[in-house]
């Protein structure tokens, strides 16, 4: 049987995108970018239409990152834990963001493709029954 092709719509509301990119944009002591957690539920439209929408967002602290001059962010477990609390305590999804901020269409850099599906499946391991997945 042919897999049918899911159609996904993502909605953030104006004033928590405005929020997510000021902080985004703040400059940090040692890390060359900021990274954080935008929390999201989902609705079902149709049988191939599903709604995401951002419902929060959350820094990571300034205390959890870690200095290493090799990639533009890292951040530490605590990071990671903060954030699978707030999908438990949240009941919703989880996308870790950052800012790719340049010209053309962004898209994960090497590090990201090799150390994103790792907090995703940590993320999934508190809310397996919500859509969260890495792919680009």
């Amino acid at each position: 049987m042919k897999n049918k092709k899911q159609n996904l719509k993502f909605r953030i509301p104006e004033e928590l995108h405005k929020k997510m990119l000021s902080d985004l944009k703040r400059p940090h002591p040692f890390a060359y970018e900021r990274v954080g957690f935008l929390f999201a539920k989902t609705v079902k439209l149709s049988s191939d239409v599903t709604l995401v929408i951002a419902i929060d967002y959350l820094p990571v602290n300034d205390n959890d990152y870690i200095n290493d001059e090799e990639v533009g962010a890292k951040i530490n477990s605590n990071a990671i834990r903060v954030a699978m609390q707030g999908v438990f305590e949240k009941d919703c999804g989880c996308f870790h963001v950052h800012l790719h901020d340049h010209s053309g269409r962004p898209s994960p850099s090497f590090t990201d493709a090799k150390s994103l599906p790792g907090i995703v499946k940590s993320l999934n391991n508190i809310a397996q029954n919500i859509l969260m997945d890495f792919s680009f």
